[in-house]
């Protein structure tokens, strides 16, 4: 099934180039719907990347049942690219953020520091490809828009 949204399209030698982006859903979006739930809602819109929230796979995972998540995922058609977001206020919670991130095996992390620990950033940042800050503020000016954006499109799946 073809996502909502999107229509695939042909250029003008009739030769279909594939979508250049890769759609994923924030798993904060699904915060009052189990996994199940969640990925049958992915399956419905043909969306196959989730950003990994804990409330679906806790912090504390063992390494079973981080292989049962991605197994779940993979049966799915879905594949988890990054975890988040994730708040920290200490330097201990900012390195059990990565730990958590290399654990599950992904390379992105949406993080959202304290000010006083967005020195202790650049220390951690050096093995991964993104600018934190800036999608820390991204996260930060459109976080309301996102849940009442979350919240509407939720509501619109449900019912149909």
């Amino acid at each position: 099934m073809p996502s909502a949204f999107a229509e695939s399209f042909t250029y003008e030698n009739s030769k279909v180039k594939p979508d250049p982006f890769k759609l994923g859903i924030a798993g904060y979006t699904f915060i009052n719907f189990n996994l199940d739930e969640s990925l049958a809602m992915m399956k419905k819109v043909d969306v196959h990347y989730l950003c990994i929230k804990d409330f679906h796979l806790p912090y504390k995972s063992s390494a079973e049942e981080i292989a049962a998540f991605h197994a779940k995922l993979k049966e799915n058609g879905i594949t988890g690219y990054a975890v988040g977001p994730i708040y920290t206020k200490t330097r201990k919670e900012i390195d059990d953020a990565f730990d958590y991130a290399k654990r599950v095996g992904v390379d992105l992390v949406i993080g959202i520091p304290c000010m006083p620990t967005l020195i202790m950033l650049p220390k951690r940042q050096k093995n991964i490809t993104f600018d934190m800050p800036s999608i820390i503020m991204a996260l930060k000016i459109n976080y309301t828009l996102m849940q009442k954006v979350s919240i509407t499109s939720l509501k619109i799946l449900m019912s149909e």
